[in-house]
């Protein structure tokens, strides 16, 4: 909470995106890319693994597109699988396919091939 106008009788919440970790303050802190506010804005918490945030002042974290993965704290993007492999459920790590599957750069999951096909990875 922050009071930007001297005489005001409470203290206002911070904007979205913004924080104040201290008591008696006039203003509030943006939080940087690759974190996002915590629900009592006190703080700007780093987006977990699995998760992203590319902008400042963000309310939450977005998790990784399918086919991609972050297995860091505070990251701004997300990576993209490489062929032959496809992102675990909490997009943390890429796996690679199992034999007699396949998959190209970017799949969420790795397919089965086709009859009288095999997988070269």
């Amino acid at each position: 909470y922050n009071q930007s106008v001297p005489g005001q009788s409470k203290c206002d919440p911070c904007p979205n995106g913004q924080i104040q970790p201290q008591q008696g303050q006039v203003s509030c802190f943006d939080c940087q890319s690759g974190t996002a506010m915590n629900t009592i804005r006190t703080s700007c918490d780093d987006c977990e693994p699995g998760f992203f945030q590319d902008s400042p002042r963000a309310v939450s974290c977005s998790p990784c597109d399918p086919g991609h993965i972050q297995n860091n704290y505070g990251q701004q993007w997300c990576i993209q699988c490489a062929a032959g492999s496809a992102n675990n459920s909490g997009n943390t790590q890429c796996e690679q396919c199992q034999p007699g599957y396949f998959s190209l750069q970017g799949q969420s999951e790795c397919e089965e091939c086709s009859p009288g096909y095999i997988s070269e990875f």
